[in-house]
């Protein structure tokens, strides 16, 4: 176990510049103490599925194709690329989370309940579970649940109304045009080939490189790329999650009134522990930015790439939750957890990082007036 993390958290530091392929950081969760009197009594959690294999073949079978119609062209390093491609398609297990994914989501799951299991997650309480359609949700969401003992878990099943709410991505000009005027460069031909489509496939072999952190496969492919050419491909992936989950602020309007309704109801059930839901980085970013009062708005590419830092807001098993408290007098309080640290409401609030539900529930019923109109 102790090996496992400590490559986890070298990979992390190494390679801080993957995005949403970063795994997150699993230091221990950091959350300020309550005011006085208060106590847990219920959690409603949103969370990203652990960390993966390549979703699917495409990528890596269009990399090897594009090697395979130019292998007349192929210098040493190019067919020992083909091989490495070869042997990291046949060792994929597609879509599913990896072996590592399934230790940090238990590991995460069992800090949570290590840490509430005297307040929140007793005996006479149970916690609503959501997934979506794709399996790994469902995987990830089972893992960090196998820590919890005695509270009984109710699997709702698949969700995909309020947590698939994304639609087919379109890329935008300015982005493909980032990409196709750049100069990536890679030792594996003996002449040289139309730039843009080493732009392109240097894009796909990119994404293939990325997953590394996430199934330990591919970690070679990094002695193809320079430095230079590693932050050209990590800022385009960056542009293109950002125009992808970004475009429009209101994206997750139904999942934050889901979010309000279903926080309402466990408040008024006191045996709802927890709700929580595992879905995926396309929804998790566009909630985050509707919870943060939209303050993600960047205008130009280049504003995009030296402010946007998607691997500290969706990473792998990234998950944002509310924790809500309350006292004798029943007056609740909220405080707002992203990749295990602390993260603040968009307004003030009576006490530093604990806000009244009263308030939170009045400013996102405004949002979504205003998402509605």
């Amino acid at each position: 176990m102790k090996k496992i993390y400590l490559l986890l958290f070298c990979g992390l530091n190494l390679f801080a510049n993957l995005g949403t392929a970063n795994l997150i950081n699993i230091n221990s969760l950091e959350i300020d103490k309550a005011p006085a009197g208060y106590k847990p009594f219920f959690i409603n959690l949103l969370s990203r599925h652990s960390a993966r294999y390549l979703t699917s073949e495409d990528k890596i079978l269009k990399a090897i194709n594009f090697l395979k119609d130019h292998k007349s062209d192929l210098n040493q390093n190019g067919i020992k690329l083909l091989q490495i491609l070869n042997n990291i398609k046949d060792k994929q297990d597609y879509g599913k989370i990896t072996p590592l994914g399934a230790k940090v989501a238990k590991r995460l799951g069992s800090e949570f309940y290590t840490k509430f299991k005297d307040n929140i997650f007793l005996n006479n309480k149970k916690i609503l579970a959501y997934n979506t359609s794709v399996f790994r949700t469902k995987q990830s969401l089972d893992a960090f649940l196998s820590s919890f003992k005695n509270v009984e878990i109710v699997f709702y099943g698949v969700d995909d109304e309020n947590l698939r709410f994304f639609k087919k991505y379109k890329t935008p000009i300015s982005v493909k045009k980032y990409l196709l005027d750049q100069n990536i460069t890679f030792n594996i031909f003996n002449k040289k080939l139309d730039q843009k489509d080493i732009n392109k496939f240097g894009s796909d072999l990119f994404l293939i490189y990325a997953n590394k952190e996430s199934s330990n496969f591919g970690r070679e492919l990094g002695t193809f790329f320079n430095k230079k050419d590693i932050k050209i491909l990590s800022n385009y992936k960056n542009l293109k999650t950002y125009n992808q989950n970004f475009s429009n602020k209101f994206m997750a309007f139904k999942l934050l009134s889901n979010f309000l309704q279903t926080s309402n109801e466990a408040i008024k059930d006191p045996k709802i522990a927890g709700i929580f839901r595992f879905a995926h980085a396309e929804t998790l970013l566009p909630f985050i930015n509707i919870i943060s009062g939209s303050k993600f708005v960047f205008t130009s590419n280049s504003e995009i790439i030296n402010k946007f830092n998607p691997s500290s807001l969706a990473p792998m098993a990234g998950y944002v939750a509310w924790i809500f408290y309350k006292n004798k007098d029943d007056d609740i309080l909220v405080q707002m957890v992203l990749n295990q640290k602390t993260y603040n409401f968009p307004f003030k609030c009576k006490y530093k990082n604990f806000c009244s539900f009263k308030k939170i529930k009045s400013y996102y019923d405004e949002i979504l007036k205003e998402a509605n109109n």
